[in-house]
């Protein structure tokens, strides 16, 4: 592993950060980490990993996830289960990881294992077992080398059904809502909350989304800002920050291609 020239801050899912964008990091490959909390007892949390984690620039489940980190079990109901989205089917698909740390299709878990490809703009949902086999919270290191690339591209589905897209920042940093994805990116927002953009955020203490709307406004303050759907006539924005590794889902009737630059240096 080659040196840093300044430490990467641990990221948790709950309340860390990554490193600031004014850092500078010198090294051609930069290895970096952040933490996530896999839950206890039946629960879910939304994740994402913001790492180039296999070759290149692509990344599998067991690069993300490694062999034995996850939950793991002969039976599936024993075993952490990783949801992630066919966003044109709109349907979940999950995997969960037996004894040989081999990922299969939880629906086909005696069938042959499989290993498909994860996106740094991806979300995925881990689901814990029932608390006989998740009695307590576990950590889990999603690692691998910090993104290079000047920018990175996520295709935003949209149609009049309003299809649900599972997002996520593609860079290991944390960002304001309002900075991350806006009107400037291709975002529809509106004065009226349901006819704008909607963003879903999970609430892994409540274990319920919150939902924020993206406001077109005369008034400068909450004008290309995102606002609780259920505040939408609020003049201060709420502070949103979505964190390295944190994932989100986004509802859109306007499909766009949502480009996001890197906001850190690397040397």
């Amino acid at each position: 592993m080659k040196k840093l020239s300044l430490a990467l801050t641990i990221a948790s899912i709950i309340s860390g950060v990554s490193f600031a964008d004014t850092n500078t990091v010198a090294s051609a490959n930069v290895l970096g980490y952040t933490k996530v909390i896999d839950p206890a007892s039946n629960k879910y949390v939304l994740i994402a990993a913001p790492f180039n984690c296999g070759t290149g620039t692509v990344s599998t489940l067991r690069d993300v996830f490694g062999t034995n980190q996850l939950r793991q079990g002969t039976l599936v109901t024993r075993c952490d289960q990783v949801i992630t989205w066919n966003v044109a089917a709109q349907q979940y698909v999950a995997y969960a990881q037996k004894t040989n740390g081999l990922f299969y299709l939880t629906s086909a878990f005696t069938g042959s294992p499989t290993n498909p490809t994860v996106t740094r703009g991806q979300a995925l949902w881990i689901l814990s077992p029932t608390a006989a086999y998740a009695p307590s919270n576990r950590t889990v290191i999603i690692s691998g080398n910090v993104p290079t690339d000047g920018s990175y591209t996520n295709s935003i589905v949209g149609n009049p059904a309003s299809p649900l897209n599972f997002a996520a920042n593609p860079y290991p940093v944390e960002m304001d809502l309002y900075a991350l994805i806006n009107t400037n990116d291709g975002a529809n927002g509106n004065a009226i909350s349901t006819k704008a953009d909607k963003v879903l955020v999970w609430n892994e203490s409540t274990q319920q989304y919150v939902n924020y709307a993206l406001k077109v406004s005369a008034n400068t303050n909450v004008n290309n800002k995102w606002l609780l759907a259920s505040s939408f006539t609020a003049t201060t924005p709420p502070v949103v920050k979505i964190k390295p590794g944190q994932g989100f889902w986004y509802q859109t009737t306007n499909s766009f291609t949502w480009v996001e630059s890197k906001s850190y240096t690397l040397e």
